[in-house]
């Protein structure tokens, strides 16, 4: 494409030459020309003027016009003369101007030259664009098959799994069901549970404060003389087990916890427990450490309750006020919480009267924020531990 258009430039580049040049000698030929014709018959003219003079007259005044006849005549050699002078100056004007007009051909030519260099440039860069455009059909036509694909199997995958989905679903209702009522059963042990650790502690006391712990002292001899001096009890009670429990800690003595054969025992020793008021000694029942862990809650609500005058009692992990059930805060649904509040239905009235065994009940709060105390009118330790060391 390139090569024709340049032979067409060529083509066109001779011809304007070759005009021109034929332009040129026509241009002579017409200037010979004209000069040629202007002279014959300026000549004419002048024989024809004299031929035209009156015979009458005479040679002389003939040869006076024949004088007269070379200025005339001078005159309208140098007038044709300007003219052609004028018109030959109009002529290379326009030749200028065409010369002007062509060099700015030659130049738009030569504009379309380097115009049509881009264009190859530019025809190149699209025929490369025009394959990679190919290219990249090619690479979607692909992607897209495997897309199709793609989404034929995730809409078969998605089938499969929303099947088995709605079986898990099902299975997950069965089973949430199933723990559901698995923590009621197990709630349910668990009270259990804490209800049978309570009645096997039912005849337990625990005592703090008893020193001089060793590896091979007598802890129910010990128990024996703590109770003779320091609760004044001189009867003898009948324990099934005297040991002390706990993690050995250096420096602190281990309670001791007596389980008492007889209901009447364990009571007459909780009746004398209001002697050791004041002192470092304690006594107070043993239970689970869940049923310990809700008793710490309670004692200071008791405490509170109690300075305010209200009768207060408290059986195992149950809180009565005014013979009432206590019932703690608790976190509604809606994020707020509810008071505290006494509840008295049948079945708590019944779980009461059968929890309140043999008027167990612990109406003092603890000496130390963990265990149970009794009052205490008098303290005679010195002489306790004498004999017991």
């Amino acid at each position: 494409m390139g090569k024709r258009k340049k032979r067409e430039r060529k083509a066109r580049r001779k011809r304007r030459k070759k005009n021109n040049t034929e332009s040129d000698h026509e241009y002579s030929d017409l200037s010979t020309d004209q000069s040629s014709h202007t002279v014959s018959s300026q000549t004419d003219t002048d024989e024809s003027y004299v031929s035209r003079a009156d015979p009458n007259i005479s040679n002389t005044e003939n040869v006076n016009i024949a004088t007269s006849t070379p200025t005339t005549t001078q005159q309208i050699f140098d007038d044709i003369a300007m003219d052609i002078f004028e018109k030959i100056r109009k002529v290379e004007e326009r030749l200028g101007a065409i010369q002007n007009k062509l060099l700015a051909l030659d130049k738009i030519e030569e504009r379309l030259c380097n115009v049509d260099k881009v264009l190859e440039k530019h025809d190149e860069r699209l025929k490369k664009v025009e394959k990679k455009t190919l290219d990249c059909e090619e690479s979607v036509k692909g992607v897209s098959s495997r897309v199709d694909e793609l989404k034929t199997q995730y809409k078969n995958n998605a089938d499969k799994v929303n099947k088995e989905l709605k079986g898990h679903g099902n299975l997950i209702s069965e089973v949430s069901v199933g723990i559901e009522e698995m923590k009621d059963e197990i709630n349910t042990l668990r009270d259990k549970v804490t209800d049978l650790q309570c009645r096997s502690m039912k005849q337990n006391l625990i005592f703090h404060g008893i020193a001089n712990e060793s590896r091979f002292e007598n802890t129910e001899e010990k128990l024996r003389n703590f109770l003779y001096y320091e609760l004044g009890i001189e009867d003898h009670i009948e324990f099934g087990n005297v040991h002390r429990f706990g993690r050995h800690e250096r420096g602190k003595d281990r309670p001791i916890v007596a389980r008492f054969l007889y209901q009447s025992d364990l009571m007459y020793v909780k009746q004398n427990a209001y002697k050791l008021r004041g002192s470092c000694y304690s006594v107070r029942e043993q239970f689970p450490q869940a049923v310990e862990d809700r008793r710490k809650i309670l004692y200071p609500i008791m405490k509170r309750h109690k300075e305010a005058g209200d009768t207060v009692k408290l059986v195992r992990d149950r809180l009565y006020i005014n013979n009432r059930p206590y019932v703690e805060p608790r976190l509604s649904d809606s994020g707020a919480y509810h008071n505290a509040t006494l509840v008295d239905s049948p079945s708590e009235r019944r779980h009461r009267l059968s929890d309140a065994y043999s008027d167990i009940t612990d109406v003092d709060t603890p000496l130390d924020d963990q265990h149970d105390t009794y009052s205490s009118v008098a303290r005679r330790g010195s002489r306790f531990r004498s004999l017991a060391g």
